[in-house]
């Protein structure tokens, strides 16, 4: 993942640097949700998309091709948390971290959850990883990239992560 600001205000250090952190353990996640959307539709629809022999074996895939994606996320999330009030105090002992790291992984679990059930985004996720480094795996990254920003349309980012 990286770490930097994406829209005026995207200043919480703190809660970008959690996301960092967790990044590896978050960003299986992002395929596999939609990946199990794919596998779980053709008991019953019957339709059969070629991809679907390489995510039934897909085991590990190359981080980097959900980074952009999963980044697009993040901010999208910091974006939703940036206070429009001044800031409350909270108890010296209170963990903001812990508290962070939970809120976060709730809520993309949540929101990963959610994209698996948009075709259009799932499909994008699982042939960027199934066809990852090839042409038409990048062109499902631009797809995907593009739908994620237009989910999240109402974030003024003055920097395009991809």
């Amino acid at each position: 993942m990286w770490v930097g600001p994406v829209f005026e205000g995207d200043n919480n250090k703190t809660l970008m640097m959690v996301q960092h952190d967790i990044y590896h353990r978050l960003v299986w996640d992002l395929y596999n949700f939609s990946a199990n959307k794919y596998l779980n539709d053709i008991k019953y629809t019957f339709v059969y998309p070629d991809f679907v022999p390489i995510i039934r074996t897909k085991e590990s895939f190359d981080h980097r091709v959900l980074q952009v994606a999963h980044d697009i996320i993040a901010a999208y999330y910091r974006f939703i948390l940036v206070p429009t009030h001044d800031a409350i105090i909270v108890p010296e002992d209170f963990d903001l971290k812990k508290y962070y790291e939970a809120a976060w992984k709730e809520y993309y679990l949540q929101e990963v959850a959610i994209l698996s059930t948009i075709d259009e985004i799932a499909e994008a996720i699982v042939i960027s990883v199934a066809y990852q480094n090839t042409d038409r795996g990048y062109e499902a990254e631009d797809k995907r990239n593009r739908l994620l920003w237009s989910r999240y349309s109402n974030m003024p980012s003055h920097l395009r992560l991809d």
